[in-house]
């Protein structure tokens, strides 16, 4: 199957300037006819439209005027997703995505197109090896290759599903001379070994150079520019619980009781018929350390239900922020709404959020649900500008690469837009995870079961014990949790806290390699750490 391009009267118009109108164009009225199975130069300066042209025969661009045709078809009527995975492009300083290994990035396309994993794979090995790419950098990420590797890797990239037509846009423009000219005299070599049908393959330069000269024909571009302390248990202390299945907030002699009331005391609550105190395991640290061991089973249902509230709140929170921070994205008159809408909710005082609640959701008081919801409403209201902050910061290169590989929006979003964003949404949730926790225990105030009853119920009957005990609880519970998600994120995002290994480096003396004494095809070999 041979591919030949046409630029037919091409014009691209980009605007001047807000309400300005259109501005000079990038490309004006361009034709021209790229053959079946050869390889064309634009040639010309920076800003004249080469790169312009590129993007139009993959419709990363569409021209103000005039047509491109492939095989004598207009390209504006195919689809433009399986237009790009139709087409490799090798873009100037993007296009190995920075969160997927060498390996997968090589195989993407051919993954997209519905190529077999392990026969995209043996491919991409294939192309290592035609490229001169070590089989060992398959399994490193990107910010692992050394500056001549990346560039390589780019084109196996680009190469991997046998592409109709190869577009590469100053590929080897940001190495040193040195590798340029050694990557590009293998190109006539490695050119009839991979393709299996006849392909256009247009590429852009800035100068001549021994790629220009060596392999292709040239074809100027038009020169136009572009428009970026615990008392002790006594029979006169109190020792009170609340029952869990009673909304009552009086209590009652359950773990501890008293015989009379201590003498000056204000206590008014219920005497127990026994004077015992409560039974303590044996090596008990003193008053503080036997109060904990001898109520650790109601300690333990109180961090239970305070698990119950507060991990859905924060699921929910992650859950819901992730399409609002999208959706304020869209615009920036909804982003202002959106964004400043949710820093204003996080001012609402939570006692009056719990009240308010109930009213609006036709629920009791003390319903844990009236607390789920008040959590989640905080949650996103710290998580949902750190979102939309974190897609803001995903390099555009790298999403108009993956666009240029033939991802569409959602496919984009999910899979290479959000786990970029990852790290600083990690950030944002690791902080909703730890205020989630403490502001669970507001919800005892109005009788809602959980650590912050240790609080009341402490102050109450003035059991220091107590208090200090739903203090380390909370905190420990925290910790706990932030830990798990920090661990979830290293999990998900590996590539955010791996490293190269130490690869050393490798110098050439007299033509042999001072490491092992091979001998070298002429380029100087360098490979720092990352």
């Amino acid at each position: 199957m041979s591919s030949t391009i046409i630029f037919d009267a091409v014009t691209k118009l980009y605007p001047a300037g807000r309400g300005a109108g259109p501005g000079s164009p990038a490309v004006d009225s361009f034709s021209a006819r790229i053959e079946a199975g050869t390889t064309t130069v634009l040639l010309g300066s920076s800003g004249c439209g080469k790169t312009t042209l590129l993007r139009m025969v993959n419709r990363m661009v569409e021209p103000s005027s005039g047509r491109v045709l492939i095989d004598d078809e207009d390209i504006a009527t195919r689809d433009a997703v399986a237009l790009r995975r139709s087409i490799g492009y090798v873009m100037q300083n993007a296009g190995l995505l920075p969160h997927r290994r060498v390996i997968d990035n090589i195989t993407l396309v051919p993954r997209l197109q519905g190529a077999d994993r392990r026969d995209a794979r043996h491919r991409a090995l294939e192309l290592m090896d035609l490229l001169d790419l070590d089989r060992d950098l398959a399994g490193r990420y990107p910010h692992q290759l050394s500056g001549g590797q990346g560039p390589t890797g780019r084109v196996a990239q680009a190469l991997a599903a046998d592409p109709e037509v190869l577009l590469m846009d100053e590929p080897f423009g940001a190495v040193d001379p040195s590798c340029a000219a050694s990557s590009s005299a293998r190109w006539p070599g490695f050119r009839p070994s991979w393709t299996r049908r006849s392909s256009s393959s247009p590429t852009t330069s800035t100068r001549p150079s021994p790629w220009v000269t060596r392999s292709s024909s040239c074809a100027r571009a038009p020169r136009s520019p572009s428009a970026a302390a615990e008392p002790s248990c006594s029979p006169t202390r109190p020792t009170t619980s609340w029952p869990a299945s009673s909304g009552s907030t009086t209590p009652h002699a359950s773990y501890g009781s008293r015989t009379s009331p201590r003498p000056g005391s204000s206590w008014t609550g219920p005497v127990a018929s026994s004077g015992a105190c409560p039974r303590v395991r044996p090596g008990g640290g003193g008053p503080g350390m036997n109060w904990v061991l001898a109520n650790l089973p109601t300690i333990a249902g109180h961090l239970l239900a305070h698990l119950l509230q507060a991990v859905p709140a924060i699921i929910a929170s992650f859950v819901l922020a992730i399409p609002v921070a999208r959706l304020a994205r869209a615009s920036r008159p909804l982003r202002a709404v959106l964004v400043t809408g949710s820093s204003l909710l996080y001012a609402v005082p939570s006692l009056a959020l719990f009240v308010i609640l109930p009213i609006i959701l036709a629920t009791g008081i003390r319903d844990p649900l009236n607390v789920i919801v008040a959590l989640t409403l905080y949650g996103l209201a710290l998580l949902v500008p750190a979102t939309a902050d974190a897609l803001d910061a995903v390099d555009a290169r790298v999403l108009d690469a993956a666009t240029a590989m033939g991802m569409g929006r959602i496919r984009c979003f999910l899979t290479v837009e959000l786990p970029l964003a990852g790290p600083a949404i990690l950030t944002g949730l690791r902080v909703v995870t730890v205020s989630t926790i403490s502001l669970t225990t507001v919800g005892a105030v109005l009788g809602v079961r959980s650590l912050g009853w240790l609080f009341t119920d402490g102050f109450q009957r003035g059991i220091t014990a107590e208090i200090v005990a739903g203090l380390v609880a909370t905190a420990a519970l925290a910790l706990v949790l932030d830990g798990l998600v920090l661990a979830l994120g290293r999990l998900c995002l590996p590539w955010t806290w791996k490293r190269a290994g130490a690869t050393g480096q490798v110098l050439e003396v007299d033509g042999a390699s001072a490491a092992g004494g091979r001998e070298d095809d002429g380029r100087e070999k360098r490979e720092g750490e990352s």
